[in-house]
């Protein structure tokens, strides 16, 4: 009897998606892990802190504080943790009909908000520094957003008639939606470029008479100075403005999480109706 029931007892730990079950207590804690991001301008004028759960903003000494801003992050905050536990119910019940649509729900969650709080600050460095001075032209951008878009369509089509295993369509997926992702972001940027070349033909430098403005902000960390000159009464004055960027600890908790949660969807078995197909 104590043998059978160490072997059934083996049985169940060998079932568990430990992946999963690691990524499951990750995301509930993610959210209570501090910051993700940081940009300062100037010197104490700007200083902010952010993740997908907070913001944390300090203009001249003074806290920013938005309601609208605290309720949404409340609800980032609320899905994460739920997801982190369906993660981790699945994961621990691999066997159950419902797992895999827990797992589904819940496993690419942090990667995602990964991907969206380096894009972010990304994209908009390339539209400040790339951009706004003028001179871009739309056809590299809609030249990226068509092949993003064929490559996608393809991949899915080539995923449905080739792909056997769950795994691979699960990766097939998941890099599916990044292309799509890529090409929203190619339609966006050609969507600034044809405003600017609309309303700026010179470019943002042309919007200040008598002056000359250089803006460079650094791509998500590092540093850079914008720098605005002006001839004043037969001499120049030049105004420069350091901004900073960088990655916090949490982040790097975020992809530790967003890297086992995407294992243990890879990992994780099927739903009832795949495993009849097979």
């Amino acid at each position: 009897m104590i043998v059978m029931a160490r072997t059934n007892w083996r049985k169940v730990v060998r079932r568990i998606n430990w992946f999963g079950v690691i990524a499951g207590i990750l995301m509930i804690v993610l959210p209570f892990a501090g910051r993700w991001w940081r940009l300062t301008v100037g010197t104490g004028a700007i200083d902010l802190t952010t993740s997908p759960f907070g913001i944390t903003t300090t203009a001249f000494g003074q806290t920013m504080e938005s309601t609208l801003a605290r309720y949404i992050f409340l609800g980032a905050t609320i899905s994460i943790i739920i997801a982190g536990l369906f993660v981790l119910f699945a994961s621990l019940l691999p066997e159950q009909w419902w797992s895999a649509r827990l797992m589904d729900f819940g496993a690419t969650k942090v990667f995602w908000m990964a991907i969206w709080l380096v894009m972010t600050p990304l994209i908009g460095a390339f539209i400040v520094n790339k951009i706004l001075p003028g001179g871009q032209t739309l056809t590299i951008y809609v030249f990226g957003a068509t092949i993003s878009i064929i490559i996608a369509v393809l991949s899915k089509y080539l995923a449905s008639k080739f792909l056997k295993k769950l795994w691979s369509k699960r990766l097939m997926k998941l890099a599916t939606n990044v292309l799509w992702m890529i090409a929203g972001l190619f339609i966006v940027l050609a969507v600034c470029v044809f405003i600017v070349g609309k309303f700026l033909p010179s470019g943002v430098s042309g919007i200040v008479p008598g002056g000359t403005l250089n803006i460079n902000t650094p791509y998500v960390s590092g540093s850079a100075s914008t720098t605005f000159s002006m001839s004043m009464g037969g001499g120049q004055a030049t105004v420069t403005l350091p901004i900073s960027m960088g990655l916090m600890g949490g982040f790097a908790l975020a992809i530790v999480t967003a890297v086992f949660s995407i294992l243990a969807w890879i990992y994780h078995p099927g739903p009832p109706e795949e495993k009849k197909k097979k």
